[in-house]
């Protein structure tokens, strides 16, 4: 196995969930940071060889955006990360030289 996706949501009692997709591995916290590291021990305790562990770790952020109880926390990181997402460059098609003469 290469990757494993988390399923991130808001615990209406407080904090985060994530469930993994396709293992059973659940954890909990009260804030994102500390969710990551919650996570990335519950994929090691699930996985103990390393070898079958799992190298890439993917979080899936579910958020309500129609619900009042939607915690602005998140909603504000999520928007932050996608501000900050630089453009990935194209590529130049095979084949095709680009460069003018």
């Amino acid at each position: 196995m290469t990757e494993i996706v988390f399923r991130v949501e808001h615990d209406p009692d407080g904090g985060y969930t994530a469930t993994a997709l396709g293992q059973s591995i659940f954890t909990q916290a009260d804030d994102i940071e500390t969710l990551q590291i919650m996570i990335r021990d519950a994929v090691h305790c699930h996985f103990p060889d390393a070898e079958k562990r799992p190298k890439i770790i993917r979080l899936h952020i579910v958020i309500p955006i129609l619900d009042e109880d939607a915690p602005n926390y998140i909603t504000n990181h999520v928007r932050r990360a996608l501000r900050r997402k630089r453009r990935v460059p194209r590529r130049r098609s095979e084949g095709k030289d680009t460069k003018k003469e």
